[in-house]
């Protein structure tokens, strides 16, 4: 992608489309017209490679966003994607080094180490009157990227299918209902899913519950046993945490639960801990993955293997529940 416009900027606004450099290069020509200083900047997506530190080949630049700077501050903007928020980008374009068509023709890294993405979901269950069923609530609170995928994938498919899938995620004695989407048209802030939940367990004398209720991880992110050549770079730094708060079902006693345990990825890199205890008749979890770097050199590659192996299998460990004679 090159800094020529493919149509001129009044027909670009008329028409209220155009490339990515088509609609960046207006938003920074209408900033311009308003007092405020913008620039270009040129970058190269993660899918187009890593450019060259030295040399800027103009052929390893892919990608126009707009700079704008006001009161000393820079801000960011992707007018491309409708979905963003202010002063927001999407992932795919913290791939190091890019330039600023400027004057001073400055030179800016973006870096996957600076995306810092919290989430947190919570399940509260009890018991209630109707044979063998536990009913409660779940709700959540995505990080950035996560809500940014989620309005994208909500533009091309409606609300009741989305939720059908979610609810087939869940082993299949889980139902869900009046499920909500929170700030979903407000961009600049992460999504949230409510809804409510109905469990219904078999009755037989010996019940085994994961107790990550679907929100484990499916699989390990690093499955080749060969050890890396190139670099390893995740798409940003997760924060993710699950709490579960549950009665213990009606008519039945703990007979085994997963010990707790936490352990750290190597160099302070990240951590995972996992946080079970029965009080009275309530079982509570606290899950937590963290990680504090994206990028890795390819020697690491084996360290997180192997931390993601333990993860994997301590998230698909079950209570086992026996019923009281």
């Amino acid at each position: 992608i090159y800094l020529t416009l493919d149509l001129t900027l009044r027909n670009i606004y008329k028409s209220r489309k155009g490339s990515v450099s088509d609609i960046n290069l207006l938003l920074a020509a209408m900033l311009k017209q308003a007092g405020i200083r913008a620039d270009p900047v040129i970058l190269s997506t993660r899918e187009h490679g890593v450019v060259h530190p030295v040399y800027p080949i103009l052929s390893r630049y892919n990608y126009v966003i707009c700079r704008a700077i006001v009161k000393d501050s820079s801000f960011f903007l992707d007018a491309s994607n409708r979905f963003l928020g202010f002063n927001k980008l999407s992932k795919e374009c913290y791939n190091g080094l890019a330039r600023v068509i400027s004057t001073d023709t400055a030179t800016l890294r973006f870096s996957a180490d600076s995306l810092k993405e919290f989430s947190s979901k919570t399940l509260f269950l009890t018991n209630n009157d109707a044979g063998n069923v536990m009913s409660g609530k779940f709700s959540s609170v995505m990080g950035y990227n996560e809500s940014l995928a989620l309005r994208e994938r909500l533009a091309t498919q409606n609300k009741a299918d989305f939720f059908k899938t979610l609810e087939k995620d869940y082993p299949t004695d889980i139902k869900i209902q009046d499920c909500n989407i929170d700030s979903l048209g407000r961009y600049n802030d992460p999504a949230g899913i409510r809804y409510n939940i109905t469990y219904n367990y078999s009755n037989d004398d010996i019940l085994y519950l994961n107790p990550m209720f679907g929100q484990a991880i499916k699989e390990n992110p690093f499955k080749s046993e060969e050890a890396r050549l190139f670099p390893i770079e995740m798409p940003y730094c997760p924060d993710d945490i699950f709490l579960l708060n549950m009665e213990i079902p009606k008519g039945y006693k703990v007979e085994e639960i997963p010990k707790s345990a936490r352990i750290k990825l190597g160099n302070d890199a990240g951590m995972f801990e996992y946080i079970i205890e029965q009080s009275a008749n309530r079982i509570q979890l606290k899950c937590r993955l963290k990680i504090d770097r994206a990028i890795y050199d390819a020697d690491n590659y084996s360290a997180l293997r192997d931390f993601y192996s333990y993860v994997l299998k301590k998230e698909s460990e079950q209570i086992v529940f026996k019923k009281i004679n």
